[in-house]
């Protein structure tokens, strides 16, 4: 696999952490943009689309839309078909309340 890919997750990882946010990318999800992000013609000249389209926009959409809080977790699954990327939201557990 690339290693600009796991390069640009973690650059991705470090800006939605600024925003207390924790990104999880399953191993399918890296293997999913190594393989649509690189072409033998173009190089790794469309993983930046890639990114965009099916990390950036939607994670951000969710921030706008106030569906994705301090604390949460988005996980980066490879969709059923292989055909792109699940975004998972998960809430932190909750604070056990003082006895």
């Amino acid at each position: 696999m690339p290693i600009i890919v796991d390069m640009r997750l973690q650059e991705i990882s470090t800006q939605l952490e600024r925003i207390k946010i924790k990104l999880r990318i399953e191993d399918e999800a890296r293997l999913y943009l190594a393989n649509v992000g690189w072409s033998s013609k173009a190089g790794l000249s469309l993983l930046e689309p890639v990114i965009r389209e099916q990390i950036l926009r939607p994670v951000s959409a969710l921030i706008l839309d106030n569906r994705l809080h301090d604390g949460w977790t988005v996980t980066l699954e490879q969709d059923d078909l292989g055909q792109g990327l699940v975004i998972i939201t998960t809430t932190p557990p909750p604070t056990p309340s003082p006895p």
